[in-house]
């Protein structure tokens, strides 16, 4: 008994400075000395006090925390557990309980736990003759496989499937007929030619400004020509022929009257 009071009075004097009121390490600067401590403690009763320093504190502090993994405390806690786990005696598993309750508190990533080895040291004492070991080992296994899970996940690429294009249906060309075709008039977009005067035969002389005109000119130049074959021809003959007829009656009607 004096002697686990003596090891206990030891260490509180050298962290009395380093301990808050609420038992836990009070500064970050304070978490090399506190894993000085636990590496140069051999006894069960310095390692279960400094257990509870590192249990009682808190997780906000994250920085105080990291620091103590950055330093190896994890490794520490490690073999802690290989070391009590062959024990069955009362302060061994004391020892265990500290030290799953300490790594439940910690942050570790994926890389840490491949590293240290401590998640199949943990993952070892799921079988442990403790019930209450066995229980609180599973909780921190089920907890880091949760945390691997989530982070693959996240690495997974996404796969995004494909929306299916939708191909527009192209109408073929329609193919004209030659009746199609002889009905397509090309209208000239230069204006029509302008009548500039009308000769003594009545022919229209129009005017060719642009070569695209020059069509439309003969075209009306030949309707003219039908004009007078078709219509001035016969009516000039009818006319001559009256003519010849009032000369032949006009002797006649004067003897009469």
């Amino acid at each position: 008994m004096t002697k686990r009071s003596a090891a206990i009075t030891e260490l509180e004097n050298q962290l009395r400075d380093m301990i808050s009121p609420n038992g836990g390490l009070l500064e970050t600067r304070w978490v090399g000395r506190f894993v000085e401590l636990m590496r140069e403690t051999a006894n069960s009763d310095g390692k279960d006090y400094l257990l509870k320093v590192l249990f009682n504190t808190p997780q906000t502090e994250r920085a105080l925390l990291s620091r103590f993994i950055q330093l190896n405390g994890v490794e520490i806690l490690g073999a802690w557990l290989n070391e009590h786990s062959a024990y069955s005696e009362q302060d061994d598993n004391q020892i265990v309980h500290s030290c799953l309750s300490c790594l439940n508190k910690l942050t570790l990533s994926s890389e840490l736990l491949d590293k240290t080895q401590i998640g199949k040291t943990v993952h070892k004492l799921a079988k442990h003759p403790d019930a209450s070991i066995q229980a609180k080992a599973n909780t921190i296994v089920s907890k880091w496989k949760k945390m691997i899970t989530e982070k693959e996940d996240l690495n997974k690429p996404l796969k995004i499937k494909p929306r299916p294009i939708a191909q527009k249906k192209i109408k073929p060309p329609e193919v004209l007929s030659t009746s199609e075709k002889l009905e397509e008039v090309y209208i000239p977009q230069s204006p029509p030619p302008e009548l500039n005067e009308i000769t003594t035969n009545n022919q229209y002389q129009l005017t060719e400004s642009t070569s695209s005109t020059k069509k439309i000119v003969r075209y009306f130049n030949t309707l003219y020509e039908l004009r007078l074959i078709v219509i001035d021809g016969p009516i000039k003959i009818a006319l001559k022929k009256l003519n010849t007829f009032g000369e032949l009656m006009s002797p006649m009607l004067n003897a009469h009257y």
